[in-house]
């Protein structure tokens, strides 16, 4: 195995890193455009945070350094860069709502360190078909995605901007939360549940590819109602909805949160 193959994983999770500090220095530039670049940088970041896991399994590299490097650099990509995108955007945008606008970056932020720590406590027991609590990259993405869709020309005539403080709430409480979220699927037939996941992503990516700003903000809504819908379903069966632990499981490097 050569240096360059077992580098590759840490070279994906540092290019979230470098997407990740480069959308802190746009936010605060403060202007209209620099926000909307910050927010696509964040997104930019998470896919570089799923191709480290997925080459990490494709050479096999998985390393609990990579695991470590990896909490570090999403406590920052997908924690400190959406709080400080929350905020300015609340600062920039919400004029009569300045006063919350610390309280709620802080606790996004927080929310996502307590996420990424429950999951390191629990890594031996986790099972990799889900997380417990909503993944901090979706949690960001859900957040600076919302940024980018109001701008564009679908939104261009509505006035949201007054719901970006309760979306960051909300994502950053479902975090901490025990509610079951699905991985990204994999990209095989293997059950019937992961090609629905696959045919779904599919068509996600045609829609992406000619709406992009329109795109990620809808399939973000999608996983989140998808999440607390199905823990409503089993909480009426009387049934608890979490990600179950599975001893036999090995961690995976990326498949972080």
């Amino acid at each position: 195995m050569t240096l360059l193959t077992q580098s590759l994983p840490s070279i994906m999770t540092l290019g979230s890193l470098f997407c990740g500090l480069l959308s802190a220095v746009y936010t605060l530039e403060g202007s209209e455009e620099g926000l909307i670049t910050a927010a696509w940088l964040i997104i930019a970041a998470m896919l570089f945070d799923g191709l480290d896991g997925k080459v990490s399994r494709m050479f096999k590299t998985q390393s609990h350094f990579g695991v470590e490097l990896d909490s570090i650099v999403d406590v920052c990509s997908f924690g400190f860069a959406p709080a400080l995108l929350s905020y300015q955007f609340i600062i920039t945008h919400l004029s009569a709502w300045q006063a919350i606008a610390f309280p709620v970056s802080f606790v996004f932020v927080a929310c996502g360190a307590l996420r990424l720590a429950r999951f390191n406590a629990q890594l031996k027991g986790f099972d990799k078909a889900s997380f417990k609590g909503m993944p901090i990259p979706a949690a960001a993405v859900v957040v600076a995605s919302f940024v980018v869709f109001i701008k564009s020309d679908l939104m261009a005539e509505a006035s949201i901007e007054w719901m970006f403080p309760f979306i960051a709430l909300l994502t950053a409480t479902l975090m901490v939360s025990r509610i079951k979220y699905d991985t990204f699927p994999r990209f095989a037939w293997s059950s019937m549940a992961n090609r629905i996941k696959l045919v779904i992503f599919f068509s996600w990516l045609v829609l992406a590819a000619f709406y992009p700003a329109e795109a990620f903000f809808p399939l973000g809504v999608l996983y989140v109602s998808w999440g607390l819908t199905r823990a409503a379903i089993h909480l009426m069966r009387g049934r608890e909805e979490v990600a179950l632990d599975d001893p036999t499981l090995e961690p995976t490097r990326g498949r972080r949160v």
